[in-house]
């Protein structure tokens, strides 16, 4: 009977030992903080829904309180580098105002071929000199206040800015989705926030290149997306280039007509250095008063150029955004993935950005280069608007239709991508890369397609080989 109940105690003693060394060990518990999600920490499977829902209100908090600094920062940034590009135009605009005076040493050089006239040359070298300064400044007057006008046009529309604003406003409607894939969204908003013109999405992915392993072939991709946006920030730059360029040149022949007043009235043509003086003070009037005639239809169409990029942005942004969440995907479920996928999928997103922003541009300049024209010659020669009636009607339609494709484009196009890529993505299999790049194909060779078919290429080919002569000005 011992013997019995020792070997019943052996066995309970080994069966609970046994138990005991097959149950697994327990689990560390992880204390997980909503600011930790938005660290790119992994731990969103992890998390509970409390501090889910935690993270995403805690998101969209940063969102409200960094979006205001960091907008302003980056208008700061652009307004300085405006102001900066705008000195040497300033200073060139002073010095050959200066030059005037220099107009007075032309009796030293020329009073040989004109004996007994060396009176006559100061005279009229002072006169000339007065007119030349006189036209120089009086000229510019209005010219700065254009481009000021244009300058702070291009601010608010800005692509840069844009896109900023619509990356917080795509990030506030789907903070699940971001914080989910363990972005690092505080480090973002942290450098941004630092100073610098780079767009969210460029940022974005440098800090993911950075903190991830299997990230870093986005870093030519953030490259790519710097030169893209250097392009687009020096758009305004060309825009001012072009239009001091149009207003310029037509004074061109003015100042040579100045500077030869002393040698016409030095050669006995008096009477004919005081109509060029006389005729340079209505130039420059009929000048200014075109300059403010096209500065009203100017801001009438940077507004309608405005509203337009309003609305394409914020899509476009979206899309972008999406294109970079599908990548992150793809990185997370291929040991293997494509560089050169991944690379073409986000280039057709930054190109199919530049070619938009790009042939918009294009079209607002030649629409106002052809009316600075038209208005030019009602002013100088008295040709009336209405002989150019073929222009009002096809021209404004052609700079219409230019900027509403891209438009168009994103409401019937960006559909279609999403029902493509997300029958790639969530079916039984995923097909990340195929996603992409047929995404990507449609998204830059579907608009380049439409613009073509839709005429767009025809409209602006249309506005740029417009004929408008010249006004016909005898400076002889």
């Amino acid at each position: 009977m011992g013997h019995y109940r020792a070997s019943l105690v052996w066995s309970a003693a080994l069966f609970g030992g046994w138990c005991f060394a097959a149950e697994p060990p327990a689990k560390p518990e992880i204390h997980i903080e909503p600011q930790m999600l938005l660290r790119g920490a992994a731990l969103w499977d992890e998390a509970s829904p409390e501090v889910r829902e935690q993270a995403i209100e805690l998101l969209r908090e940063r969102l409200k309180d960094a979006h205001g600094p960091i907008h302003a920062e980056m208008q700061t940034r652009i307004q300085e580098k405006q102001e900066a590009d705008r000195e040497p135009v300033w200073t060139v605009v002073g010095t050959i105002a200066l030059a005037g005076p220099l107009l007075l040493l032309i009796p030293l050089f020329t009073f040989r071929r004109y004996p007994g006239r060396l009176r006559v040359l100061c005279v009229y070298s002072a006169l000339a000199a007065v007119l030349f300064s006189t036209t120089v400044l009086f000229f510019f007057l209005p010219l700065a206040i254009f481009l000021s006008l244009w300058q702070d046009l291009a601010l608010g529309i800005d692509p840069r800015l844009r896109v900023l604003d619509a990356a917080f406003n795509v990030l506030d409607r789907n903070a699940d989705s971001f914080l989910s894939r363990d972005l690092p969204l505080e480090q973002t908003f942290a450098q941004m926030q630092d100073g610098g013109v780079d767009s969210f999405l460029t940022v974005l992915m440098g800090n993911l290149a950075e903190i991830k392993e299997q990230a870093q072939v986005l870093r030519p991709v953030v490259e790519l997306y710097r030169q893209v946006e250097w392009v687009l920030g020096s758009l305004p730059k060309a825009q001012v280039f072009v239009a001091t360029l149009l207003f310029v040149r037509p004074m061109v022949p003015l100042f040579f007509a100045i500077m030869s007043l002393p040698l016409r009235a030095a050669a006995g043509e008096p009477r004919q250095a005081r109509r060029i003086a006389g005729l340079t003070v209505r130039h420059w009037w009929r000048e200014v008063a075109t300059l403010l005639v096209v500065l009203l239809l100017f801001l009438a169409v940077g507004a309608a150029d405005d509203g337009v990029l309003a609305l394409v942005i914020d899509p476009m942004t979206d899309t972008a955004l999406r294109f970079l969440l599908t990548v992150v995907d793809y990185l997370g479920n291929d040991a293997q993935p494509s560089f050169i996928g991944i690379y073409a999928a986000l280039a057709s997103v930054a190109l199919f950005s530049l070619f938009g922003v790009v042939t918009m541009t294009l079209g607002l300049l030649f629409y106002l280069s052809k009316v600075l024209r038209i208005v030019r010659l009602r002013f100088h020669d008295g040709v009336p608007l209405r002989q150019h009636a073929a222009f009002w009607k096809w021209g404004t339609l052609s700079f219409l239709w230019v900027q509403a494709l891209p438009l168009l484009f994103v409401n019937v196009g960006f559909p279609i991508i999403d029902r493509v890529a997300g029958w790639l993505i969530y079916s039984d299999q995923p097909r990340y890369l195929a996603a992409l790049l047929l995404s990507g194909l449609f998204l830059l060779g579907g608009f380049v397609a439409a613009f073509w078919l839709g005429r767009g290429f025809r409209a602006l080919r249309y506005l740029f080989f417009y004929p408008v002569p010249a006004p016909h000005v005898d400076w002889k």
